[in-house]
């Protein structure tokens, strides 16, 4: 986890899963309202509502907002962020002011009037459009590599391990420390990939809204001639190990077999996930916007620099 964000929430208990689950969450869904009543509902906006909206909820993101440069945004908080930081600037501050200082209320209100500016303008709304076109033309090509690399290989296994955390560690797993586990283990999984014959694999990071927790889902597609039922066996319990060792032991992991044997597995929204994916064929899991298969599985709301949320491993070379 980076260094900044473990001083400012040292001492705090399950301040990182508050901080990055509600509060961030509570402050983009705030952002995206306050565009609504801006853009379409200025004869009945309540510039006084607004204040303690803001007032009460961007104190609380203090740690995100002193570790700022760690992280990187969707196009809400990155608007906001950019705002704020100007606001500072204006009035030739490093930080926010604390509630009881004069110079906190003028901060707010005009950060919420830079907020009004923003989404008035004709490049937020542009940009705004743009994002479900840049994420559908992400899929189309992530789903036209994947038809290159198999289209002369019909018979294929596919593979579904989630990584999660155990639950007594879930209050303390910031999204940078996962970031971290996960780059550790996929360089060792390159390896074992090989090793088995990975044709594709597919990455996604997901929240799980009721449990406060991130989840990481790959999907591993193999030649099925090479790839039997011995071999997979093999091949789930070695991606456990080094998910175990990847995350210091404080890893946990789930696929469709072990579901099976999954006691809380009717209320648990990541095995209802995994049972609602597990029949799917790759073409579905990159096409697939996990956010909308239920209320309780989420997009990320914060994300280190330069994170994926998604992203794809094509195996180059010669397939057999």
């Amino acid at each position: 986890m980076g260094t900044s964000m473990n001083n400012n929430l040292h001492g705090v208990p399950n301040m990182i899963q508050h901080l990055e689950h509600v509060v961030a969450v509570e402050l983009e869904q705030t952002l995206q309202r306050y565009y609504k009543a801006v853009r379409f509902d200025q004869g009945s906006l309540d510039p006084e509502l607004w204040y303690e909206r803001f007032a009460e909820l961007i104190p609380q993101f203090k740690g995100v907002l002193y570790s700022q440069y760690e992280f990187e945004f969707d196009i809400w908080l990155s608007c906001f962020m950019l705002c704020y930081n100007h606001t500072l600037l204006e009035f030739k501050l490093r930080y926010l002011p604390v509630k009881t200082e004069l110079e906190f209320q003028q901060c707010i209100q005009l950060l919420m009037h830079k907020l009004q500016q923003q989404f008035c303008s004709v490049n937020f709304i542009e940009q705004l459009k743009k994002r479900g076109d840049i994420a559908a033309k992400k899929r189309e090509g992530e789903l036209e590599k994947y038809h290159q690399v198999t289209q002369y290989m019909h018979d294929q296994t596919l593979i579904q391990f989630f990584c999660r955390y155990h639950p007594d560690v879930v209050p303390q797993i910031s999204i940078l420390a996962m970031a971290q586990h996960l780059r550790t283990f996929e360089r060792q999984l390159k390896t074992l990939t090989i090793q088995y014959g990975l044709i594709y694999q597919y990455r996604s990071v997901l929240r799980d809204c009721e449990q406060q927790q991130y989840v990481a889902v790959y999907s591993l597609a193999f030649n099925a001639k090479l790839m039997n039922g011995l071999a997979k066996a093999q091949f789930i319990n070695l991606m456990n190990q080094l998910w175990q060792q990847s995350s210091q032991g404080d890893g946990q992991w789930m696929t469709v077999e072990l579901i099976h044997t999954w006691e809380d597995r009717l209320i648990d929204p990541v095995c209802l996930l995994l049972q609602q994916v597990q029949n799917l064929e790759m073409e579905d899991m990159i096409q697939r916007n996990f956010s909308l298969m239920g209320g309780k599985i989420d997009e990320l709301v914060v994300r280190p620099k330069g994170f994926k949320l998604a992203q794809a491993t094509i195996m180059k070379g010669f397939k057999l």
